[in-house]
């Protein structure tokens, strides 16, 4: 499972690297819920459906305190870590509150792991290596990479 899952994600990355790749994807998936084909599928497929969603569950929520994640999100200036959008723009623009973002994607579900994002870098990151993707030039501020490994560096 895990190789073919690793694979699938190779796959899924190079699909969603344009723009276009991911609107055929959205309206592909809009057609499929629209003429039931989705809900055929979910039908015959709950193991995967309960598997998928244990995974997520295990590696994708952060146990830490309301009062954890306030200290995080003051220490950030109550903004994304990435790209320094604040809370309430955040909620104006997309109609989400900052994300708690695993800095290491498959590390610990503790704070020491936990980044604010909002929903866009949350999704650009995904899964890749942190110092990967901040790298990009359209992405890359040094000010917020020392604050981001100043947070880090607490809990070292």
């Amino acid at each position: 499972m895990e190789n073919n899952y690793e694979r699938y994600l190779e796959i899924k990355r190079k699909q969603n690297t344009n723009e276009v790749s991911r609107a055929i994807h959205r309206e592909m998936s809009r057609k499929r819920i629209k003429d039931g084909r989705r809900r055929e599928w979910e039908s015959k497929n709950r193991d995967k459906i309960s598997e998928y969603n244990q995974y997520r569950k295990m590696n994708k929520h952060h146990d830490i305190t309301d009062e954890e994640w306030e200290s995080c999100k003051k220490y950030f200036g109550y903004a994304c870590a990435y790209c320094g959008i604040t809370e309430n723009e955040s909620i104006e623009l997309y109609g989400q509150r900052l994300h708690k973002d695993h800095f290491h994607h498959m590390g610990s579900n503790e704070i020491d792991n936990c980044i604010p994002a909002c929903k866009v870098c949350n999704s650009s990151k995904n899964d890749h290596d942190f110092y990967e993707w901040f790298q990009r030039p359209d992405i890359f501020d040094l000010d917020k990479f020392e604050v981001i490994d100043g947070w880090l560096s607490i809990f070292e």
